[in-house]
Order: structure tokens, then sequence, then C-alpha cells
């Protein structure tokens, strides 16, 4: 018989480091910027620490919502910069968040202006017409 793994909340626990902002920043395994960390034992698959924090000090997470990172730290999991929100709420909460660059960015990655003769527009992005023919010729010329 293996050695039983002691509750996930408590090895959390240990695993965190309060910022200067308050944030319990998780010192573990993160995806995609979110922490996670293993359940009770072989198999039973993965949690994401700022769930398993606000569903121990808080309450469960009501169905069809997600937690939005008030703080904007995903690493963070502390359940008082948490809030259940809507998918579309916390995706729009996202787009606003400081930093966010998207809609607010007058040049491409490369320094190209994103003015209406260089731009395409594709649903929700712009493309840079300059590196777009770039990234067009050099695959004509590799082939």
């Amino acid at each position: 018989m293996g050695v039983k793994k002691r509750p996930a909340i408590e090895r959390l626990m240990e695993r965190i480091t309060e910022d200067a902002s308050g944030c319990w920043v998780f010192q573990g395994a993160l995806k995609s910027g979110y922490g996670v960390i293993g359940l009770a034992g072989r198999g039973a698959g993965n949690a994401l620490t700022h769930r398993l924090a606000y569903e121990y000090f808080v309450a469960a997470v009501p169905e069809g919502l997600d937690l939005d990172h008030l703080c904007r730290n995903r690493a963070c999991c502390n359940p008082w910069h948490l809030e259940p929100v809507s998918r579309i709420e916390n995706v729009a909460r996202g787009l606003r968040a400081p930093g966010y660059a998207l809609r607010t960015r007058t040049h491409c990655k490369q320094g190209h202006e994103f003015s209406p003769e260089n731009t395409y527009q594709r649903a929700k992005q712009r493309v840079c017409k300059t590196c777009h023919n770039v990234r067009s010729s050099s695959r004509r010329t590799a082939a």
C-alpha cells in the first residue's frame, strides 16, 4: 500500500507566499499562469489553486460562473481577490485590465503602423499587411 497523500489544501497553503499587494502567489506548477496542484491520490486529477482556495475558505463556485481575479494575477489564490462572475463578464474585465493593449496599440510587434492602408481586420483581430506580405513571400521562396 502506498503512502496516503495529505489533503490538497494543506499542501497548497505550504506553497504560497504573500506579496506586497496581498496576493497569495502559488509557488508550484503553473498552467497558463494559473496554479495547479494534484488532488488526493494517483489518478485523482489536478485542481486549479484559486478554485481550491475559494471553495475551501468561501463557498462553492456557483455553476456556470468563473472566478475572476480582481487583482489580475493568475497565480494568486487569495480567495478575497476572487469573485464569481459570468464568463462574458470575466473576459470583458480582462480586456479592460491595465496593460491590455489589443485596441490601443498603434503598431504591430514589428513596428509597422496599424493604419487603414496597412491593416486587415479579421473577426476580432487586426493583422499588419506588411508582416502578412513578408510571411507570404518567405513561404513562397522556401517552397
